[in-house]
């Protein structure tokens, strides 16, 4: 098996979940572009993306490196960004939807997709695994979750009233446990915990595991205010937009292809139970 990634955050949970069953090798994205071809055969390959807007030139590189010597599965760890937050606001989300990215990340990881599937109609047998995980916990997380957390331990972060969006959430162990799952399963799918988290319950969890620390709430007034200069302001107003963002992600394709062959946890919980 080879892991190509960045060596950060998911890196070491793949690792923990295959070591026991695999001969794991680690491929750096950065060496893609020293390497023409892979020097051994691979029966599964798993690309775990790297947080910035870069993956499209790694894949492109990362195909080419294969082509002489596919893999039987390959597996993508992509995000649930590619389907774009405005396009879905309210709704629930399958598979079955066509993906409107609103960010560079979301927009850079749809091409990688679009790429890896055309690669593999001409590169049989080689079965194409995508992941689309929501928001990943745990040790070194990066990413809007990562960004949360550093705002509540640095004590910027406020709850706002009226502003009280989900956030589709999975534990980085159990993305691992998915991509083990899912090895050799052709398709698309959603990954999450199948809990509907709003954002102050998640934010109130992420400060319990911080020492419990204070998160302060922000004035009404203060909000009317802000959603008067949000009127001037694209920045206040995308921000606004993101704190109340609401959609579901339906995990039901993950959860019958797997044949329920484990249940991720319930990651606020996890929070909690983590003193």
């Amino acid at each position: 098996m080879l892991i190509v990634s960045d060596r950060a955050f998911m890196e070491n949970y793949l690792i923990e979940q295959f070591k026991q069953s695999y001969d794991v090798r680690l491929l750096h994205v950065d060496d893609l572009q020293h390497v023409a071809s892979l020097s051994r055969h691979y029966d599964t390959v798993i690309y775990s993306t790297v947080a910035a807007a870069s993956n499209i030139s790694h894949i492109h590189q990362l195909c080419d490196a294969m082509d002489t010597d596919t893999p039987e599965n390959f597996i993508f760890i992509s995000s649930y960004e590619v389907y774009g937050f405005e396009a879905y606001r309210g709704m629930t989300v399958t598979e079955r939807d066509v993906p409107h990215p609103d960010s560079p990340y979301g927009r850079d990881l749809l091409e990688c997709e679009r790429h890896l599937i055309e690669w593999t109609k001409t590169h049989t047998p080689t079965s194409l695994t995508i992941l689309r995980p929501g928001e990943v916990i745990g040790n070194d997380m990066t990413g809007r979750i990562r960004k949360m957390t550093d705002r509540i331990a640095n004590g910027i972060y406020m709850h706002l009233p009226d502003y009280d969006g989900t956030i589709s959430l999975i534990h980085a162990e159990d993305l691992a446990k998915t991509a083990s799952c899912l090895r050799g399963k052709c398709g698309i799918f959603n990954i999450n915990d199948g809990c509907m988290h709003r954002r102050r319950e998640v934010a109130d969890a992420i400060a319990h595991r911080l020492n419990d620390k204070r998160i302060f709430v922000l004035p009404r007034k203060s909000i009317a205010l802000l959603k008067l200069i949000s009127r001037m302001s694209p920045s206040i107003k995308k921000s606004l937009a993101a704190r109340s963002y609401e959609a579901t992600y339906d995990i039901a394709a993950m959860t019958a292809v797997t044949d329920n062959c484990f249940t991720p946890r319930d990651v606020l919980a996890y929070l909690y139970s983590k003193s």
